[in-house]
């Protein structure tokens, strides 16, 4: 009786949309999914409640399955419609894609003209194109006195459907630039722009100085103010703050009036514009009045910022000050590469283990390797070979036919003739690998094409049997697959044990089956390994036979990711072989593996990488080769050695973020990132910076840099300065102590009075805990540090005492607070330095913490030198980081570290240094390391 079913139905893709023509929504489908059926495709306005007529703008329309595009028209200007498609044939329906939104094109107006019809009336007219916008904004922009144009300001809405206005609230004497901007719920579009003139009705209009103060002050009702300004009047500049100026005024409370909070102040001085844009403190006294203005307001936003790949520090202030729309000026900062610095070495055992994530013991890994006592890392073998005559039990009988010289494994095969004729081989396992991936081989071949059943068994278990005359006809023994997988899938062969491979036959039905060897291979790393008619079961005339060769092809063994407080931008490795044929090669990678950079058949690789991160990972890949073609098999007899393995970093100390978020004020982001990272930052005038678009009612240049980066366009005389060589903190020898970390009930067995290493480096005093757990509901036994056992904290390491009640031999539980400790000393140091101790609680790896050692004594290895610079403030504007660039005093010849500013009345007072204190650099340092600690 037929069976009846229907076919899968592949469900639609999601539709693309266009919207690229007027009135019409176009859906593209890219791709046909299925081969038969329809494709339903609706329609309807974003945020309707049903996909039926009852929606506002709900179409649907059906296509053949391979027809690929289609339009829905007479759509709503500027409206958002989503739209959803489904597969159908006349037995099944598809899923529903889910909903896909895009908004039609919205038209904007089009031949806008102003004319100015008097001093105070602008008329416009235009042709509306749109046939539902909610209403058209009049955008009304003047030009300022110094020929920039303000900031756009709505005049009106004229409302939908018109097609003239006349502006009544222009100025007198003003250029007036004009727009009209229609709208919907879901876009808008602006229209052409065109400028009118308002004529002169006689009044006085101030120009902007050559010399001396100028200021306007734009009312709410935009009304400009022109105050007298006094020579008492001051800028305020500021390094890492957003600049000030104290104007002085002749008496006056209007300008304590409420409507000029937060005006517009718009400042110049000797004709320059300075980065100045709004009114913060007005105050007025019996003698004066003042009003303070402050600029950088749009460095006011809060914003938030997550950093996830590494980015250089200057980068990412670029690219959010471009995001932001911000004018800006970022220089790169001064950086310094150093090139093979070692970060991992394997010359020990322990060495090794703690090198190759792979290798923990000298035999129980899971990768054919072993770490040998001289710490070398050694390629073992994954497949085992061996003739008849070298077989370790069994009786099945040497073979009597004469076989002609040179076709017999060993010189000697033998024969299953009889049920019960048997063969074993003892194979010996040097890593841990699953049974699951056994291939066991047998080279023989039957008699005149007859032989009897027989069975193939590995530790003693049936995982594959040959019926009588199944085997392939042959004149000589040839290897075969003696089947594709055992049955023993939760069973792991473990070193140092065996795995024994058996033939037996299980019957006497006439005939034999001659063999002369076998094997077992691991398809695991079976890289150029494998049984069958490949050639490696010819016999040469010494009756060695020529494979499959007993070592994979390639091992790819990885080190452990090194992380780094600096950029890594280059990596190396130097290690030694004892031979680099086949696929031997090495590599290195800073991405955590997904890309290598590799050298074939060499002892180093030396890699720059594309850009930087803060982890270093290598790789060895061992093969194999012949050292002894007289004896079987005849190649790939011998896995390779490496030795003396270094893994090196080249380090860019460009200040960089990585794995931070940042939620606050522009402002306050650029100060913490310079603080840090000895950056300075400073809103300059516009007038500086006349390539930038930088004016408006928010003028000025946001310069972020280091100090001494910058030449000086201006020539702030310097009136005093006082230099001096701080030798009170010159390291030669860092102790670096990791976080601390407990640890109950560890474990340790105390012989004789040998210490016994515990913990990392180093044991927190009074924290330690010795003792045997009670039994049955018994008290601990706790053992006593003054009669039963000592500590060497500054090690990590435990002993027994004389006469202690320890026993000698038994293990004792251990609870205990420990953290790393890493001492480095300068090469080169001659012992006049100091030595410091600090605490980085975020160097959770050892190679972190040795790091973050060298990198402190790095910075603080010779004398600071430090100055006080005054500055005649008359000259110096807005222009502090420029100025600070100064060539006439003595020592200051290197990007510096800035401890302070004091803008006074006459001068400015700048405390400059080198390089950072000794807590500023630790603390630096551990900001690096918070990074990387929450990545690892």
């Amino acid at each position: 009786m037929p069976v009846q079913f229907t076919t899968a139905l592949p469900d639609e893709d999601q539709p693309v949309l266009g919207n690229g023509v007027e009135d019409e929504v176009a859906i593209d489908r890219e791709s046909a999914v299925t081969n038969n059926g329809d494709i339903r495709i609706q329609i309807r306005e974003t945020g309707e409640g049903a996909w039926d007529a009852s929606a506002t703008g709900f179409a649907e329309q059906t296509l053949a399955f391979d027809t690929l595009t289609t339009q829905f028209t007479g759509r709503e200007d500027g409206e958002e419609y989503e739209v959803r498609a489904r597969s159908e044939t006349q037995d099944a329906t598809g899923v529903w894609t889910s909903p896909v939104s895009i908004t039609t094109k919205f038209p904007g107006a089009v031949s806008l003209t102003a004319t100015a019809l008097s001093p105070t009336e602008v008329e416009l007219t235009w042709t509306d194109q749109a046939d539902n916008e909610l209403g058209q904004e009049v955008i009304r922009e003047r030009r300022g006195p110094d020929g920039e144009w303000w900031p756009e300001r709505v005049v009106d809405d004229a409302g939908p459907n018109t097609e003239t206005f006349v502006d009544d609230t222009a100025q007198p004497d003003h250029e007036f630039r004009y727009r009209i901007r229609s709208y919907t719920d879901d876009t808008e579009a602006d229209s052409n722009t065109d400028t009118a003139s308002t004529a002169d009705i006689g009044l006085a209009r101030r120009r902007i100085p050559a010399s001396g103060w100028y200021a306007e002050v734009e009312t709410p009702a935009g009304n400009i103010l022109r105050p007298t300004i006094l020579t008492e009047s001051q800028p305020q500049p500021k390094l890492n703050d957003t600049p000030e100026v104290e104007l002085a005024l002749p008496s006056d409370d209007r300008w304590l009036d409420e409507s000029l909070d937060r005006a517009t102040l718009r400042v110049w001085r000797d004709g320059e514009r300075l980065p100045i844009s709004r009114v913060e403190i007005p105050g007025d006294s019996s003698s004066q009045s003042t009003l303070v203005g402050r600029g950088g307001v749009a460095l006011d936003e809060v914003v938030a910022r997550d950093v996830d790949d590494l980015v250089p520090t200057h980068e990412f202030v670029d690219q959010l000050l471009t995001e932001l729309d911000i004018p800006h000026v970022v220089d790169d900062p001064a950086s310094d590469t150093r090139a093979d610095v070692a970060v991992l070495g394997s010359t020990s055992r322990a060495q090794a283990y703690d090198t190759f994530v792979d290798l923990d013991t000298v035999r129980n890994n899971p990768v054919p390797a072993r770490v040998n006592s001289d710490g070398s890392v050694e390629l073992v073998q994954s497949c085992w070979i061996s003739a008849s005559r070298f077989a370790d039990g069994g009786d099945a009988p040497i073979e009597e036919l004469d076989p002609p010289d040179g076709t017999r494994w060993g010189g000697r095969s033998h024969a299953l003739v009889e049920s019960g004729d048997s063969k074993e081989w003892d194979f010996e396992i040097n890593y841990e690998w699953p049974a699951s991936r056994a291939r066991p081989g047998l080279r023989c071949y039957p008699v005149d094409g007859e032989h009897p059943s027989f069975e193939v068994r590995l530790d003693g278990q049936v995982v594959d049997d040959y019926p009588k005359n199944s085997l392939q006809d042959s004149d000589e023994p040839t290897w075969i697959d003696l089947f594709t997988g055992p049955g023993f899938d939760d069973v792991t062969f473990t070193p140092p044990d065996s795995v024994t491979l058996e033939v037996v036959a299980t019957g006497s039905q006439g005939g034999m089956v001659i063999f002369d060897g076998a094997g077992l291979y691991d398809d695991g790393f079976s890289d150029g390994i494998s049984f069958g008619s490949n050639g490696a079961s010819s016999i040469d005339a010494n009756n060695n036979i020529g494979g499959p060769p007993e070592y994979t092809n390639s091992l790819d063994l990885e080190t452990k990711d090194v992380g780094t407080i600096e950029q890594v931008v280059g990596g190396s490795i130097d290690a030694s072989f004892d031979d680099t044929s086949n696929g031997q090669a090495l590599a290195v990678s800073n991405d955590g593996g997904e890309t290598w950079q590799e050298t074939t058949n060499s002892e180093t690789v030396d890699a720059d990488f594309a850009s930087g991160s803060t982890q270093l990972r290598g790789r060895v890949t061992l093969s194999r080769y012949t050292s002894d073609p007289s004896s079987s098999p005849t190649s790939g007899d011998t896995g390779q050695t490496v030795s003396n393995f270094q893994l090196a970093a080249d380090l860019d100390d460009t200040p960089f973020l990585e794995v931070e978020s940042f939620e606050d004020s522009v402002a306050g982001l650029l100060t913490a990132l310079a603080n840090r990272q000895r950056f300075v930052w400073e809103v300059q005038s516009p007038d500086q910076h006349p390539s930038l678009d930088a004016a408006g009612d928010d003028p000025g240049v946001v310069v972020f840099t280091q100090l001494g980066q910058r030449e000086a366009s201006i020539d702030a005389p310097v009136l005093d300065y006082e230099v001096r060589r701080d030798s009170s903190t010159v390291v030669d020898t860092v102790i670096a102590y990791g976080p601390s970390r407990r640890v109950e009930d560890g474990r340790v067995v105390l012989t004789g009075e040998q210490f016994v290493g515990i913990g990392d480096d180093y044991l927190q005093p009074g924290r330690t805990r010795v003792y045997q757990p009670g039994t049955d509901g018994d008290a601990d036994t706790v053992y006593d540090s003054d009669e039963d056992y000592r500590l060497l904290r500054n090690e990590g390491s435990i002993a027994r005492r004389e006469g202690s009640a320890i026993a000698d031999g038994e293990e004792v539980h251990i609870d205990y607070e420990t953290r790393r400790r890493v001492e480095y000393t300068l090469p080169g140091a001659d012992g006049s330095g100091d030595t410091i101790r600090e605490t980085f609680e975020n160097a959770v790896t050892l190679r972190a913490l040795q790091q973050a050692a060298l990198f402190t004594a790095k910075r603080l290895s010779s004398p600071q030198r430090q100055a006080t610079v005054e500055l005649a403030r008359d000259d110096l504007g807005y222009q502090l980081v420029d100025a600070l660039s100064v060539a006439d005093v003595p020592w200051l010849d290197e990007p510096r570290h800035i401890a302070g500013v004091d803008v006074q009345t006459d001068r400015v007072s700048a405390d400059l240094g080198e390089q950072q204190s000794a807590g500023e650099v630790v603390d630096s340092i551990n900001r690096r390391l918070s990074g990387l600690a929450e990545r690892l």
